[in-house]
This record gives structure tokens, sequence and C-alpha cells, in this order.
């Protein structure tokens, strides 16, 4: 058997690699995906994605009604197959339908905060597997400083609909999964973001 090496680890390149392979793999940082047992590799991302998405969930967190879950970075083997594994940034699924290790049924969100290496990926790949895994809803947020974004997709008729692009302060308001409001800027401004936050 051959195998390929990855941070000393050895994994075998003469099959599909699968979700077993990549419990193998170090906690680095690092986000370790598969299409069609094919290992894409994506560098720890930086302070501003991290921080956006903190903000991301503690809002999403405060507004979730109890019957839904939010969770951070579990991955999802798309239509149950261990060769086909994602880790969106954080997903919302209805609470009866969680797993303790990976998800295998479709979300009713999942939410991609876009660093510069991975921006395209998001918008196409990632947007046509979730679209056809039958993922409710989907957002891609742009921590850009200067020019944040909130690009929102609803899946009608089997296919993802675009029903909100927002930039810096526009709010983006939504009933899907669940009420939510927010704006870009709230997600990277380095003043007041947080509900009732007065702090200068």
């Amino acid at each position: 058997m051959s195998v390929m090496h990855i941070n000393d680890v050895q994994l075998p390149d003469d099959r599909p690699l699968t979700v077993d392979d990549l419990e193998l793999l170090p906690d680095d940082g690092n986000r370790y995906e598969l299409m069609y047992g094919v290992l894409e590799v994506s560098p720890a991302p930086g302070g501003e994605h991290e921080d956006a998405l903190h903000r991301l969930e503690f809002l999403l967190e405060l507004c979730r009604p109890a019957k839904f879950k939010l969770m951070g970075g579990q991955g999802v083997n798309l239509h149950g197959d261990p060769t086909r594994h994602r880790i969106p940034d954080t997903t919302v699924i209805r609470q009866d339908e969680f797993e303790s290790k990976y998800q295998v049924r479709p979300a009713v969100l999942a939410v991609e905060v876009a660093s510069p290496g991975t921006a395209l990926r998001d918008r196409n790949v990632k947007k046509a597997e979730y679209e056809e895994f039958g993922i409710e809803s989907y957002w891609i947020v742009v921590p850009d400083p200067d020019h944040p974004s909130i690009t929102a997709y609803d899946l009608r008729d089997g296919r993802y609909v675009q029903v909100a692009h927002v930039v810096d302060d526009e709010v983006f308001r939504t009933e899907q999964p669940y009420p939510f409001a927010v704006s870009p800027r709230q997600l990277v401004t380095q003043g007041e973001w947080r509900p009732g936050d007065r702090r200068p």
C-alpha cells in the first residue's frame, strides 16, 4: 500500500480517503475536508475571520428558538458519503437531527466566512455542493474591515436563489431559519456591536 505524509501522519494514496482517515490528522488549526476522497487543506483562518464568526454565532445564539441547535465547525458528510466531507464555519440544525460526530442530514443553515484563499470555493464549489445536498439556507460573510458584506441564498425548488446582498451598515433581515437581523459592519467594527452594548 502506498502512502502520503501530512505532518508525519501516513495516509493511503491508493484509494479515496474517508472521514475515518481524517481522524488521524493533527489538530493543527488547518481545515481538512474531502471532495470525493481527495484531501483539501485550508490554512488556519486569521483574526478577522474568527472575530466575525464569533460575533455572528453569538448573535445567532441569542435569537435561536429551542427547536434549533447552533453547531460551530462540525463536519458534514454530504449525502452521508464519508468521502465527501465539508466543515462549514457554522451551521444551524434541528435539535432532533443532532449527530454527535458528523452531520449526515442537511442543515437548515450553513455559513461560510470567506477568507481570501477560500472566497471562490465558497461562492462556487461549496454553494453547488450545499445546494445539491439540500441545505435550506446558505450565507457567505466577507469580513473585510473596509467593505464587509453578507450574501444569502435560500433553497427554492432545489436551487439556491439569492435573497439578500447587504454591505457595510445595511441590515440583513431574514425569517430563515428563524427571525434574525444583523449588519455586516456589526461583525467587523472595532466599536459597539452587541445588543445593549454601550461601551466606548
